[in-house]
């Protein structure tokens, strides 16, 4: 049986999965039509965890690293759902820093209050791509936190 658009806002999304077709705020190019490709970057998700592998997947300009992680099946905790009101969602930005906007002094007070933080901890929730290029970001161990 087919999910229509109506029955997921009626029921919410939670455990529906809407696939990501294009970014979130294409640009025409000179010739008028929109350029899709040119708005696309990718992400490379490495894992503490022992027995997994990198994962490289699209990310789009406006998409949260938390975002790309849960549509792409990469789990990642977020108990606050996702609005910088915890910091079950800690990541290491390895590389692409410059590509993510300022951390946020809220985004700061709940960084400090994170598992074991480094010089390049950041929440996924808080983290959305501001302009084209590549992200490397280390997820940490999770198997400790109690959440989702």
């Amino acid at each position: 049986m087919r999910t229509s658009l109506r029955d997921i806002i009626e029921r919410g999304h939670k455990d529906t999965k809407i696939p990501r077709l294009f970014p979130q705020n294409p640009e025409p190019n000179p010739m008028g039509s929109v350029n899709f490709a040119a708005h696309m970057a990718k992400i490379t998700f490495q894992f503490e965890e022992k027995n997994r592998n990198d994962v490289t997947v699209e990310i789009f300009e406006g998409e949260s690293i938390l975002e790309v992680a849960l549509d792409n099946d990469i789990h990642l905790n977020h108990n606050c759902g996702g609005v910088c009101g915890c910091s079950t969602c800690h990541v290491y930005v390895e590389r692409g820093e410059d590509l993510l906007p300022d951390m946020s002094d809220r985004e700061e007070e709940y960084v400090d209050r994170a598992r074991n933080p480094k010089y390049n901890s950041r929440l996924a929730c808080q983290c959305k791509l501001s302009e084209e290029g590549d992200l490397v970001v280390t997820v940490p161990d999770q198997s400790g936190i109690i959440g989702h």
